[in-house]
């Protein structure tokens, strides 16, 4: 078995000739040009209160950072070693003496730290030149929430009543966009426009909070207010009608007009679906029989509401005008016009 290797000669410069090392009290003695090269274990570092804290950005550690220094060999506190405190420049501030503390007759050396603005984990390292290193974790989180960010889940399109595939996932902020934990998060549920599972949910270590949507029987792009406390932040999600399963007349019916002329008021149908959602983009054709009237376009693309609008121009010969609007699959309708 080969056993690592506790002493390396490297930088112990030019060794007397013949010289051979001496072992005295735990420590090797080595004697090189001009110099006596003590070698021994370094001392023990260790940190002993205030290690992997969750502290708010911005704010001081509750807890003190605290190490305490011991001899290797005997075990007993070292008094009055030099141990310093860094972030690796991260921008925390340690007090007293930005981080540079003696150890007390106990071997403890400890220092305040309030932490960045930027959440994330750290790392802080504590030493003193006989020693190893001692290390601390604190991760640091929101502060008081500003802003609620979405973060996916936002615009969807889906059928009516129907669970959307994505969860609307948003994150409670303070004024650096850290996450703020623990805040509690509410999503609406209005009957008409769906439901949310979870509705109410508390937010995890980064901040966030999500819930599943599922429409109900309105369509149409959706309006959500998701609020904590007094934020509120905005979302909507698509829900496209069902299929067609009625026409409706929504304007346009017994009108009276000069023979050849324009009636006043556009004939405009409504597609709905058993809802009575409108259905846009749907074909309608708009029909007279042949008496001799005019539409503008037939047939005619219904809108985002669901209608069907078409000027009509009446025949030449004074009549009374049956105008049929129909639609693949759904009974028709039909306006009833005057020439005179």
């Amino acid at each position: 078995m080969t056993l690592p290797a506790l002493y390396s000669n490297s930088k112990l410069g030019t060794l007397a000739h013949f010289n051979t090392p001496t072992i005295a009290n735990g420590k090797v003695f080595v004697g090189s040009n001009l110099a006596l090269q003590v070698l021994g274990l370094l001392g023990n570092l260790q940190a002993t209160s205030g290690n992997n804290q969750t502290v708010p950005s911005l704010t001081t550690a509750p807890l003190p950072l605290q190490v305490t220094a011991k001899d290797a060999y005997t075990g007993a506190p070292i008094l009055g070693a030099t141990v310093t405190f860094k972030d690796g420049g991260k921008g925390g501030v340690f007090s007293p003496n930005a981080g540079i503390v003696a150890t007390d007759a106990s071997g403890h050396a400890s220092v305040s730290y309030t932490v960045p603005k930027l959440a994330g984990t750290y790392t802080i390292t504590a030493t003193y030149p006989a020693s190893s290193t001692a290390k601390f974790t604190v991760t640091v989180v929101g502060g008081t929430a500003t802003h609620i960010a979405v973060i996916s889940g936002n615009k969807q399109t889906g059928a009516l009543q129907t669970a959307f595939p994505l969860p609307l996932v948003v994150q409670l902020d303070d004024v650096y966009n850290n996450g703020v934990p623990g805040g509690t998060i509410t999503f609406p549920a209005p009957s008409a426009s769906g439901s949310f599972s979870p509705a109410s949910v508390v937010t995890n270590a980064k901040g966030r909070a999500q819930s599943f949507y599922t429409s109900a029987t309105k369509s149409g792009s959706l309006g959500i207010t998701i609020t904590s406390g007094a934020l509120h932040q905005g979302m909507s999600e698509i829900v496209q009608p069902g299929p067609a399963t009625r026409l409706t007349i929504v304007s346009g019916n017994s009108q009276k007009a000069a023979a050849s002329t324009t009636l006043p008021v556009k004939l405009a149908a409504k597609v709905v679906d058993q809802f009575g959602n409108g259905i846009p983009g749907v074909s309608v054709r708009f029909d007279d029989t042949g008496v001799g009237g005019g539409f503008a376009t037939s047939p005619t693309i219904t809108d985002a509401q669901g209608r069907a609008i078409v000027s009509y121009t009446l025949p030449a010969t004074p009549q009374v005008v049956h105008v049929t609007a129909s639609l693949a699959g759904v009974s028709p309708v039909t306006f009833t016009e005057t020439a005179q």
